[in-house]
């Protein structure tokens, strides 16, 4: 009969204190710039099929983040063989990522496959998560 009363008053204390939070923080999405290349408003980058390296900065968080998953090809994830952690460095088939305080530095090798390819790349700061999407056209 103890463990009953025990059991019920626990969980009317969990159903009385469970958390609803109205302060509520909604994180301002991330803001990325390039001096090589415009970024529209949802993060696409158009690259030409001869590829290139691409410095993407973001102006509104300082510290950010990659995680071992944080680079998809064509929708495939491009998990690191010595995933280490911080992840610094992401290697795909025909994209690498370096991260250096808050500035990404993006190689995308020559598109000669005849086909438009996609690389995505997640970036996380605290609560929020960006993304930035390069589209290379094919020759």
């Amino acid at each position: 009969m103890k463990k009953f009363i025990f059991i019920s008053v626990s969980m009317i204390l969990l159903a009385l204190t469970s958390c609803e939070n109205e302060d509520w923080i909604e994180w301002t999405p991330m803001s990325f710039v390039s001096e090589e290349t415009t970024i529209d408003k949802s993060g696409n980058i158009s690259i030409p099929a001869e590829g290139g390296t691409y410095h993407i900065r973001c102006t509104n968080y300082k510290l950010l983040a990659l995680d071992y998953n944080s680079l998809r090809e064509n929708d495939k994830e491009r998990l690191p063989s010595n995933w280490k952690d911080p992840v610094k460095e992401l290697k795909g088939e025909w994209t690498e990522v370096t991260m250096q305080d808050n500035v990404l530095t993006v190689s995308l090798k020559p598109n000669k496959g005849g086909e438009k390819r996609k690389s995505e790349i997640y970036i996380y700061s605290a609560g929020a998560i960006g993304s930035i999407i390069f589209n290379q056209a094919a020759e």
